[in-house]
């Protein structure tokens, strides 16, 4: 019985401790991968999605927060949120992108 209550408890013990290694595991590898990518993307996917949600003010108030400005801001002719969104997506295709280019020009480079 005492042995049983033991495996419980290391059982118990163990599995949080592997899924949390697991986990960490899973950021490092992405983190390797994606490199200074992963932070530009990351946040301008949620900075964009985030913004794109933000309300107008309403007319009566005489001032508006900064991030109903930033919200309702265009850089370049574009919404604010609709920019750093395609700044996200762009950040986090260069990675796949580069490898696929040091694929494709060693195997040109190999032929030769």
């Amino acid at each position: 019985m005492l042995a049983a209550l033991f495996e419980i408890l290391l059982f118990l013990m163990m599995v949080p401790a592997l899924i949390v290694f697991a986990l960490f595991k899973i950021a490092s590898d992405i983190a390797d991968y994606f490199g200074f990518w992963l932070f530009p993307g990351i946040f301008g996917l949620w900075l964009g999605i985030n913004l794109s949600m933000v309300a107008p003010s309403d007319p009566n108030v005489p001032f508006e927060s900064l991030i109903e400005v930033i919200a309702h801001s265009h850089i370049a002719g574009f919404a604010t949120p609709q920019v750093l969104f395609v700044i996200g997506v762009l950040s986090l295709l260069v990675p796949p992108a580069c490898s696929m280019f040091k694929l494709m020009f060693r195997a040109t480079r190999d032929a030769k």
